[in-house]
């Protein structure tokens, strides 16, 4: 009897298992039947589909994701209009992530992008999940790859959670993987590649060649990295060609001018011609490719016209000028924020970026009386502003923080020339002016610590710390107030865990902050952990290429990762 009694079990089992795949079967074929129906002809047609889709609730996410990308415009954007429309929550959600996504479907893509911000401020593995339904079933390929960015700096904690999960093919899925296989990231990235394409070529959007130009900033600096010059061309070539993104024109003519192929340069210049047209960068780098063949004449020809474009546009020569910054070409820089300056005596805020510009450029080159003289001229414009009624309260933090720049350009000065008095002078004026600015601190206590004030370093450093810890009591919340502490605390070789800890934390605030980035890196490396440091400052060049300052940290970074292999 009990025999008997396995073998029926055994077959109401089998059954079981059998009629829930005939559902699940069935369910998917039912989902695949309903999308072809949003591209019919009759309206009653679309809309009992779209219902029908909505009804099967999670389980037609994926479909409506690979929908995103398929031939027909019009399936593709009602697909996005049901994703929305499906649940964001989970049970198993904890309640500051439920409360984050309780509305979610019903926001505008800019809302969409803060939830991120704000799951991505909670700790890693209460938002890890959520986050990951978010890339994976966001409706804008764009937003999605912005949550992934969110994710970035937290990728080694994530990493398991990241390739558990089951995510469909789309770029913001395959650079998350990127990330989380490092060994394997060329080869995901091409995916992201292949997928964007495939999306520009059948939709034609603006989103999707936005999203083109994202994915192939990544895979060449992939390429770039291998030194795939051929293949970083390709992807380039291709971006220009299928999308007519401009920016990809001017990266193949820096391209074969980084490689020594001026003429190639001269050539895509040409080639693509009715892209680049009136566009000051493209004229710089013909100009270096002139002057590259000998034509120096012709070159400085090229570039006055550069600089005569756009003459009632200030703007677009801050742009060109912050573009070149970006390339590391500081004589053609300095000429664009020139004529910026010159351009914007009616735009303070162009006038204000491009003097800073200036200040940056003067002192990569180790000129401080020109640097003091566009910082000196930035302060009296904020002085001016301040004057004629636009309120001190706005503008009091950046005077405060460039009187405090000028007195430690001072100090670096005196420095320079042993006058250690009048370097010990500059920065305690710099102190009473601005009690716990962080950079002028961590100068006065290497001065101190050298000259046997250890204690009185000590204090100082302490009392700041402890200021911070009391703000960041009153403000959670505000990412700059952790960031000021983790540097303070790392460049005075202090409490190094706890300003790591710090510096995440700032970042879980703001997770695109190329200073915060740059803050995080620096502990690493003083933790004796380089590659990391590399990993982040990377990351930090990534936001702001034209930060020559972080350039040339990253550039440190690597040597010291070099020698410790």
């Amino acid at each position: 009897m009990k025999h008997w009694l396995s073998i029926l079990c055994g077959v109401a089992l089998t059954c079981g298992v059998s009629f829930a795949q005939t559902d699940t079967n069935a369910v998917a074929r039912d989902i695949e039947w309903q999308i072809k129906n949003l591209g019919s002809e009759s309206r009653v047609l679309r809309d009992l589909a779209g219902e029908k889709l909505v009804r099967h609730g999670a389980a037609a996410r994926e479909a409506l994701v690979g929908a995103l990308a398929g031939p027909q415009r019009q399936v593709a954007e009602l697909a996005a209009q049901l994703l929305a429309r499906l649940p964001w929550t989970e049970p198993e959600d904890p309640l500051p992530v439920a409360e984050a996504l309780r509305r979610y479907g019903e926001m505008s893509a800019a809302e969409r992008q803060a939830v991120g911000y704000r799951l991505t401020a909670l700790p890693v593995e209460k938002s890890v999940p959520a986050m990951l339904r978010l890339i994976s079933f966001e409706p804008s390929e764009a937003v999605a790859w912005l949550h992934a960015m969110r994710l970035r700096p937290w990728i080694s904690k994530c990493r398991e959670a990241i390739l558990a999960a089951r995510m469909p093919p789309r770029p913001a899925t395959w650079r998350l993987l990127a990330w989380a296989q490092p060994e394997r990231a060329i080869e995901r990235m091409e995916q992201a590649w292949a997928t964007a394409r495939g999306r520009a070529k059948n939709s034609g959007d603006r989103e999707a060649g936005a999203v083109c130009d994202l994915v192939a900033r990544d895979l060449a600096a992939l390429y770039r990295a291998q030194k795939r010059w051929p293949d970083v061309e390709r992807c380039w070539r291709q971006l220009a060609d299928e999308t007519g993104n401009a920016g990809a024109a001017l990266e193949l003519m820096a391209l074969a001018i980084e490689r020594g192929h001026p003429k190639q340069a001269e050539a895509e210049w040409k080639h693509y011609g009715s892209l680049l047209a009136g566009d000051g960068r493209a004229l710089h780098l013909a100009a270096r490719a002139l002057a590259a063949q000998g034509d120096r004449a012709g070159g400085d020809a090229v570039t006055a016209t550069a600089l005569s474009l756009h003459p009632n546009d200030a703007r677009a020569h801050l742009t060109a000028g912050i573009y070149l910054m970006g390339r590391g070409w500081l004589d053609a820089a300095e000429k664009e924020f020139l004529r910026a300056v010159e351009l914007s005596a009616s735009d303070q805020e162009v006038q204000l970026r491009a003097r800073f510009r200036l200040a940056d450029v003067y002192g990569h080159r180790g000129n401080p009386a020109k640097e003091t003289e566009q910082l000196e001229t930035v302060l009296h414009l904020f002085e001016a502003l301040q004057q004629i009624g636009r309120g001190a309260e706005p503008f009091a933090d950046e005077i405060k923080d460039l009187r405090c720049r000028l007195l430690l350009l001072q100090a670096k000065n005196h420095a320079k020339t042993g006058d250690a008095a009048a370097q010990e002078k500059a920065l305690r004026e710099a102190v009473k002016l601005w009690p716990h600015h962080p950079d002028v601190l961590i100068a006065l206590h290497e001065l101190l610590r050298k000259r046997g004030g250890a204690a009185e370093a000590g204090a100082l450093v302490g009392d700041a710390a402890k200021y911070y810890r009391e703000r960041i009591a009153e403000q959670p919340d505000e990412p700059n107030l952790y960031n000021n502490l983790a540097w303070l605390l790392a460049n005075t070789g202090r409490e190094l865990d706890e300003a790591r800890r710090f510096s995440q934390k700032s970042l879980e605030l703001a997770p695109d902050s190329a200073a915060y980035l740059d803050t995080l890196a620096e502990i690493h490396l003083r933790l004796g952990q380089p590659a990391r440091a590399v990993e982040f400052q990377k990351q930090a060049v990534e936001l702001e290429p034209e930060s020559l300052d972080l350039v040339e940290r990253l550039k440190r970074f690597e040597q010291e990762a070099a020698k410790s292999k």
